[in-house]
């Protein structure tokens, strides 16, 4: 589960979603009624939603008007929403690390492509981008600009460990993948995370989907992709 921050950031976003960043007061029965709300930010109940509402409270994110009628954002809450989508909070695109070998180009195209934007999202990775200057530059800005990160470990490519571990400096959510047969591989540091195993596109395309679901949410083309 990740962190109180990271959830009750979560419930910013998705409440602003929910009322609109410019509305006035709202009362919170609508958002602790709301099932993706309670879903995306990992709680059993409309109590517990209630602890992240409260955080969001002190942090002066949501504020009480004088009237005492309702709830509204704060300043402070309209420039962290503003934030966070800049930062890659709400963003659509989904980070991919992985080895860049023809070999496994029908992992992308047939696995992590598809899985990614059955979720909803947008699938990205480095090197099909045209940039002028430095490499790391560029992944370092497409990772901000991301909602997640896929790590795939499998060929024990020491770039995805460097991108992995700089978006989880960033706080976002990483997903580790590595082909079945190279489990045994992985970095005595990582083998503790519930890294998802995959024999070949076909099924990676599938759980990553699931996966993602569970661990991120759909993203915003969700609708559209499965109509």
């Amino acid at each position: 589960i990740p962190s109180l921050r990271w959830r009750s950031n979560m419930a910013l976003r998705l409440t602003v979603e929910k009322v609109g960043i410019v509305a006035g007061n709202f009362q919170f029965d609508v958002i602790y009624k709301d099932l993706r709300i309670l879903a995306s930010t990992y709680c059993y109940d409309a109590p517990e939603l209630a602890v992240l509402i409260r955080i969001l409270m002190n942090e002066h994110f949501i504020e009480q008007p004088e009237s005492g009628v309702g709830f509204r954002l704060a300043a402070k809450g309209i420039f962290a929403v503003e934030e966070m989508s800049i930062s890659g909070a709400g963003s659509a695109q989904g980070f991919v690390a992985m080895w860049f070998n023809p070999e496994f180009e029908p992992a992308w195209t047939n696995g992590f492509d598809p899985g990614i934007r059955k979720a909803g999202y947008r699938p990205f990775r480095i090197d099909k981008k045209h940039y002028v200057g430095g490499i790391t530059d560029e992944i370092m800005a497409e990772i901000r600009k991301s909602r997640f990160v896929i790590a795939d470990y499998t060929e024990q490519v020491n770039g995805v460990y460097f991108e992995a571990g700089f978006a989880l400096g960033l706080g976002l959510v990483v997903i580790p993948t590595c082909r079945e047969d190279q489990m045994d591989k992985l970095h005595f540091d990582i083998r503790h995370l519930n890294t998802l195993p995959w024999k070949g596109p076909d099924d990676l395309s599938v759980n990553l989907t699931k996966r993602i679901f569970a661990v991120v949410g759909a993203g915003p083309a969700y609708v559209e992709t499965s109509a």
